[in-house]
């Protein structure tokens, strides 16, 4: 596997409860790996009422609009946060997969396969090992 060039993780989420509402990836040493603005709330903003009345929104699918655009940013911004984390625990199940099938007969491979393909696991491969290997390659910038 190739070096990690992104900031060391593991990451985590710093979410400003207060004006200027920023949600921000902080790496393990420090580095802020992204800040960013919520998207509801704009300068001077409080709460979401704030927003709505600073917007002119007084409808309620407005109000729930708006909330549910700042619960998805935060979703993201949380994914975002594990990608580290994500990234070692795949590198480390390809490994183990791949010293699993180097201790099985070439007939529990086949039953393997057949067990995967039945959940729908698998598209051209019994592993999946191209897959992964691809997203990898993407997250350490290899692709």
């Amino acid at each position: 596997m190739s070096e990690a060039k992104h900031s060391p993780g593991p990451w985590h989420l710093h979410e400003e409860t207060h004006w200027p509402f920023k949600l921000a990836i902080i790496a393990a040493n420090g580095d802020e790996v992204s800040i960013e603005s919520r998207s509801a709330y704009g300068s001077g903003q409080k709460s979401i009422d704030d927003v709505m009345s600073a917007r002119g929104f007084r409808d309620v699918d407005q109000r729930e609009d708006a909330i549910a655009a700042n619960a998805r940013q935060l979703a993201n911004a949380k994914l975002r946060a594990a990608a580290p984390e994500l990234l070692a625990e795949l590198q480390a199940a390809h490994r183990i997969i791949r010293n699993a099938l180097s201790l099985m007969t070439t007939d529990q491979q086949a039953q393997w396969s057949e067990i995967n393909e039945r959940a729908a696991l698998i598209t051209d491969g019994a592993t999946r090992a191209h897959e992964r290997e691809a997203v990898i390659a993407k997250a350490t910038g290899a692709a």
